[in-house]
């Protein structure tokens, strides 16, 4: 693809996907999480036809055959370990903090086997969307259009906050640990070259999370 339409597309994602929930108060999926809504359906149609572009995935599990298995069983406990302890972190430093309370909590929780199967449908589905649009085809087009150097790291930090203060509307710290939460889905990507082994990090974390908001 010449780099004027990837300049094109790369600005068009942004602005309309990267963008919007900047502005968020409170995604819809934040209030009854198992209900799928038109929006998350055409989230996961755009990440699969924007990694189908990439093709990472694809070369990731056709062409390194043993390589990407292992690559896999190692990334992804790796960064999901990592990112369960900076969320235990970031939990204990609000509950020291006078007045402080958990960042990260939903209005309801599913409380029937259907709805628990639906809510996994959905983060899957979330977790891939991210995945995509912040871990690979941002970052990764960024670099294809000139960010080299110094201007990478620009762009690999504003991709980074992007995501991280599209969580502000559940607080500060929420958007601390999505930062910290992002930077290791991305060095997951870089280091594995595909959005596998952080998609069943993310997944894994978001169900976590959720389980534990459903016992406390």
């Amino acid at each position: 693809m010449k780099k004027k339409y990837l300049a094109a597309e790369f600005a068009a994602i942004f602005i309309l996907f990267a963008l919007p929930p900047l502005f968020a108060k409170q995604p819809s999926s934040a209030v009854i999480p198992w209900k799928t809504g038109l929006n998350t359906l055409v989230q996961l149609a755009v990440a699969a036809l924007l990694d189908v572009q990439c093709g990472r995935t694809k070369a990731f599990f056709k062409t390194r055959g043993f390589k990407s298995a292992v690559s896999l069983l190692v990334w992804w406990p790796l960064s999901l370990g990592t990112m369960m302890l900076v969320y235990a972190a970031v939990c204990l430093v609000c509950a020291l903090v006078p007045g402080g309370k958990m960042f990260y909590a939903v209005q309801s929780v599913p409380s029937a086997a259907l709805q628990w199967g639906m809510l996994a449908v959905n983060l899957a589905a979330g977790a891939f969307y991210e995945e995509v649009l912040y871990r690979e085809f941002l970052p990764e087009t960024a670099i294809l259009l000139g960010a080299g150097g110094r201007l990478r790291i620009a762009a690999e930090v504003t991709v980074i906050a992007v995501f991280a203060f599209s969580h502000l509307y559940m607080g500060i710290p929420a958007v601390v640990n999505a930062a910290l939460c992002g930077t290791v889905l991305r060095l997951c990507f870089v280091k594995t070259g595909s959005v596998a082994a952080g998609f069943l990090a993310h997944f894994t974390y978001n169900m976590l999370v959720m389980v534990f908001c459903a016992l406390v």
